[in-house]
């Protein structure tokens, strides 16, 4: 038990000993190469710093539209193939659905789209939300307007606005109908009213219901006017454009750089001592 004990206590000594000279080895390999590791260290803060600097600053901005023709999903699926193909770099065929110059094109960096409310709605009482990413943003509002323009411009879309147009006025005009009708019957009911009272006859006409049906059907008139006038396939509702770049922030840059400085340091300096000991053993 005596002997046991003892190995196990010397056993623990060695370790620490070994420990204490690895320590002193590692030390030792800091001094002989401090300059190096310094060198090295500063030299990757100083790439950092760099790298930083020459990133071209990004803009977003945030365009708010509600569809009346396509639901939310197809308007984000249109808005999708979009980034896809700025991706690709396919300036030009952007350039011709938006209406806009290829080079206006050429400063988007990245387009998506979401919904607002996440949830399924069929009706579609809630809108989208389209983020923009640009290079420069003197070219926000020329981009807004490419959207808008693309999305109402669909061939299928226009079909449909101008189904719709139609239908409308097909029936403002029948509204107008019923209008005329009606005040055609009460010029006759006020005629008779105005007959029977020089006649001295008891002839009772009760008008206030076609006065009220005559009020029911110019509010409805008015409500379909102003749905034809107002009928858009996309209504834009809101366009923030953030004037602060969107970009990684400095501490980041330098962390990165700290790290790949110390990396290299200690390769390069792992790579000098085998090197040195190399040439000291030939000699």
């Amino acid at each position: 038990m005596d002997n046991t004990g003892q190995t196990a206590s010397s056993n623990n000594q060695n370790d620490e000993v070994d420990l204490l000279k690895l320590l002193e080895r590692f030390i030792f390999f800091l001094n002989y190469n401090k300059k190096r590791l310094l060198i090295s260290l500063l030299s990757g803060i100083a790439i950092g710093i760099l790298l930083y600097a020459s990133m071209s600053k990004k803009y977003s901005a945030t365009l708010v539209l509600h569809s009346s023709i396509l639901t939310n999903s197809e308007e984000i699926q249109i808005v999708d193939n979009w980034n896809e193909m700025i991706r690709r770099g396919e300036h030009e065929a952007i350039a011709s659905e938006f209406n806009c110059n290829p080079v206006i094109v050429s400063k988007l960096s990245k387009i998506t789209a979401e919904e607002i409310q996440k949830i399924f709605a069929p009706n579609n009482p809630i809108g989208f939300t389209v983020e923009l990413m640009v290079r420069d943003t003197s070219v926000l509002d020329e981009l807004r307007d490419g959207i808008i323009y693309a999305l109402e411009n669909n061939q299928y879309v226009k079909e449909r606005i101008n189904w719709r147009k139609s239908d409308l006025q097909e029936l403002i005009n029948k509204v107008n109908i019923e209008i005329t009708k009606l005040d055609s019957t009460k010029s006759n009911i006020e005629h008779l009213m105005r007959t029977s009272a020089q006649r001295t006859s008891p002839f009772i006409v009760d008008i206030s219901d076609a006065n009220n049906q005559q009020i029911i059907l110019n509010e409805k008139l008015i409500k379909l006017k102003e749905e034809l006038q107002f009928i858009r396939a996309i209504q834009p509702v809101q366009f923030i454009k953030f004037r602060n770049p969107i970009s990684v922030s400095l501490l980041s840059f330098l962390m990165v750089g700290l790290l790949v400085g110390i990396v290299s340091g200690f390769i390069s300096s792992i790579y000098a001592t085998i090197r040195k000991k190399i040439h000291q053993t030939k000699t």
